[in-house]
């Protein structure tokens, strides 16, 4: 199965669509991982005939992603075509009180001890202790999902936020940050192969 995965392009999807859809039209399945422009989304929308399932990011609002065909799955379950099942949480560490999708260290934990148990988690922050810096910041990570991990043991997690690439495990489960676009070859739960897109950016931009 290959999977196309979209975290925090802010506004710079464009150039990155032009210059790698023929990467995207290869996918069976799109997963946003958040902080798109609703644009952004809607380019996908047209141009993709597979499903597409999102969740929030820390930037992103009510509107981002609604009445465009895109199943969100924040606290949710698919079943996906593979036999996998995969499941969203949505947000990130609440850094600045106007936002809308964050949460305390605390809150993180309760909602993430509720998640079920399934083979893929997908979710914007990353887990607590394993993304930089474990003080109260932007790039945190969420204790949550760090307990989440230890507790259902998924096979995969794939996070944005933290605008890298990088890879690591906790216990047996593979983790990914993806920043921009990844396209994840999976089978049996497992990442075979995967490529990150990321062409030297056109602007700057101070998003977090």
């Amino acid at each position: 199965m290959k999977v196309a995965i979209v975290a925090d392009t802010h506004g710079g999807f464009k150039p990155l669509f032009d210059r790698y859809k023929d990467k995207i039209a290869e996918a069976n399945l799109v997963c946003i991982l958040g902080d798109m422009y609703r644009s952004e989304a809607q380019l996908l929308v047209d141009f993709v005939n597979v499903t597409i399932i999102a969740i929030h990011g820390n930037h992103d609002d009510e509107n981002t992603y609604s009445n465009l065909g895109i199943y969100m799955l924040h606290e949710k379950v698919a079943e996906l075509s593979n036999g996998l099942s995969i499941v969203g949480f949505e947000g990130s560490y609440r850094y600045k009180p106007s936002q809308i999708y964050g949460y305390t260290q605390d809150e993180s934990v309760k909602r993430c001890s509720e998640l079920p148990i399934c083979d893929i988690l997908i979710s914007h922050d990353g887990p607590r202790g394993y993304c930089g810096n474990i003080l109260e910041d932007a790039h945190c990570g969420l204790q949550g999902i760090t307990d989440y991990i230890t507790r259902a043991k998924p096979k995969l997690v794939f996070f944005g936020h933290h605008h890298k690439n990088t890879n690591f495990k906790i216990g047996n489960t593979d983790c990914y940050n993806v920043y921009e676009l990844g396209i994840f070859d999976i089978e049996d739960g497992k990442v075979i192969s995967y490529q990150n897109y990321n062409p030297e950016r056109l602007f700057n931009y101070n998003n977090v």
